[in-house]
């Protein structure tokens, strides 16, 4: 009765624990996305002046211009796996066979003949990484099943794609403020195995003839903005953005294959949904960047990755129902919450651009980047498959024509290799029986993390920009004759103003009389008034006439 109750839990639970995973930094985003960024270490808050800053740093579109984008990543992680059992006996290496997915993004920018906004709508796929292990493994000639079947066989058939819009404006030359809406779509399914054994019929904890197989698929739909800020102060630009958490649970569709055992026939799960809660993190960059000399950039990025939202998944049964068992009828699956206890991931970026011909259309970027884990030991698994990393990126950017692009990149990712001797994973099984005497491996806890862990990534990219405004040198050329213009409308320095000659000295003429004897005037000419002359003394330019005029040239 205890054993039938408990699997009605553990097969609709299973699946979900797998989806949690592989939604982790380890799973879903093993690095950051980008071309170019890549080149650089990822270091690209600051200085984003492309359609990446629908990712990195939504003020950037304000630098942006009238841009068509489009690049192509692909990230080929290799990792091996050797699993030390409960009893401490080295099981045989597995090897990871991730399949090469390119990473894309497309996405226009535009201003719309606003001088002071950019506007940008792009579709882009973060750098999704379906891992996929073997079902078996052959020794001596023998297939026998694999030892990480407990944490997952693959994550076949999932995808994720983001929809983003965004704007940018400037209210004065200096500041950008930015703003992005993001939609995420997809799909995310696992298949992976479980034990049933009870450790009472079945003495051996890992019998083969007592796993069962699971899949489940969540589909994937959430909503979140991204807002940021760059400020430009000479040659320093400083940059921030902020990410909002979002969670990306819907409702999870699984399928259970029962054991082989013969305990198990007539047996049947009911019901295959369930709504989940999945947090994915809020995400914090902070950036600057030096432009020292005009062919030069050099920027330093700090990026926290708020990971620790996940303390646990919530999963809510709809009508999950365990049929035909024996001696108690029918069971009904309840809540569940499986703690998750993830770490915050902290990164350190520094990267670079220099051009190094006299037209300055080759330009060679470098960068480094460090990263920590999301998992301790005691959670990492081959599936959240995850550690400390080391980028190297290398990159070339050449401008062909007037504002087109091509970009090529070089990333190679040390992974921390790690070596496990504390895991808290345990085997997911029906039951918790105690240990029985003398059977191997049943002394407690089934856990499934122990081992070492080899794990490391080359990744390549090319793109393309067009920029059809001409590019951001044709775009700072006419920024400066429009500011030459500007400069040229400004009112210049006061023109001397002519001195009214002094009235003569009194002559033997002019002594005496009573009122300066006025000149004649030609016939159909108004006399004029001394009173009413300038009082600058100037009869044929008035000073209302002089000033436009020097306002004017």
């Amino acid at each position: 009765m205890r054993l039938r109750r408990a699997l009605a839990v553990v097969f609709f639970m299973l699946p979900i624990l797998s989806i949690a995973s592989s939604a982790a930094a380890g799973g879903m985003y093993f690095t950051d996305r980008g071309v170019r960024p890549m080149s650089r270490g990822y270091a690209f808050v600051a200085g984003v002046d492309d359609a990446q800053a629908l990712w990195y740093n939504p003020a950037g579109l304000a630098f942006a211009g009238d841009q068509i984008f489009l690049d192509l990543s692909l990230t080929l992680l290799e990792s091996d796996f050797t699993r030390v059992d409960s009893g401490g006996n080295v099981l045989p290496t597995v090897s990871l066979d991730a399949p090469p997915i390119p990473i894309p993004m497309l996405a226009v920018t535009n201003d719309f003949g606003l001088e002071d906004w950019g506007f940008g709508l792009g579709l882009y796929a973060p750098n999704l990484i379906p891992l996929r292990w073997p079902k078996s493994v052959n020794v001596g000639g023998v297939d026998q099943p694999a030892p990480q079947r407990y944490s997952l066989y693959n994550l076949d058939g999932s995808a994720a794609v983001h929809i983003a819009a965004g704007a940018a404006w400037r209210p004065i030359p200096e500041l950008s403020i930015g703003a992005d809406v993001q939609f995420v779509v997809g799909s995310l399914t696992t298949e992976t195995a479980l034990s049933s054994c009870d450790r009472v019929l079945c003495t051996f904890p890992e019998n083969p003839e007592w796993d069962a197989q699971s899949q489940m698929n969540l589909p994937l739909f959430s909503v979140f903005a991204t807002f940021g800020a760059t400020y430009v102060a000479g040659p320093v630009r400083v940059g921030a953005s902020f990410q909002l958490p979002h969670n990306l649970g819907g409702r999870a569709t699984m399928k259970v294959r029962l054991p082989e055992a013969a305990l198990f026939d007539g047996a049947y799960v009911e019901g295959d949904q369930a709504d989940v809660d999945l947090w994915m993190p809020w995400i914090l960059r902070l950036g600057i960047e030096v432009r020292p000399i005009d062919r030069l950039r050099v920027e330093f990025d700090t990026v926290i990755e708020g990971w620790g939202v996940q303390k646990a998944l919530t999963v809510q049964p709809v009508d999950i129902v365990m049929r035909n068992v024996t001696a108690i009828g029918d069971y009904r699956v309840g809540k569940i919450e499986v703690p998750r206890n993830m770490n915050n991931v902290l990164s350190l970026r520094l990267g670079g651009a220099l051009a190094v011909d006299p037209d300055q259309r080759v330009t060679v970027r470098t960068g480094i980047n460090f990263e920590t884990g999301g998992f301790s030991d005691e959670m990492l698994t081959p599936l959240t498959l995850d550690s400390g990393k080391v980028i190297l990126g290398v990159g070339v950017g050449w401008e062909i024509v007037d504002g087109f692009f091509i970009d090529a990149s070089y990333g190679h990712v040390f992974v921390f290799d790690r070596e496990v001797t504390t895991s808290q994973v345990p085997q997911t099984n029906a039951i918790r029986p105690g240990p029985v005497e003398g059977a191997p491996g049943t002394d407690g806890p089934v856990y499934v993390g122990n081992g070492t862990y080899a794990m490391h990534a080359n990744q390549f990219g090319i793109g393309m920009r067009w920029n059809l405004d001409g590019g951001p040198r044709a775009r700072a050329a006419r920024e400066a004759e429009q500011e030459d213009e500007r400069e040229g409308e400004q009112p210049t320095e006061d023109e001397p103003v002519p001195q009214a000659e002094p009235e003569p000295e009194p002559t033997e003429e002019t002594e005496g009389a009573s009122e300066p004897e006025r000149e004649a005037t030609p016939e159909g000419e108004p006399e004029r008034d001394p009173e009413t002359e300038s009082e600058s003394g100037s009869e044929e330019t008035p000073w209302y006439y002089r000033r436009g005029r020097r306002q004017r040239q």
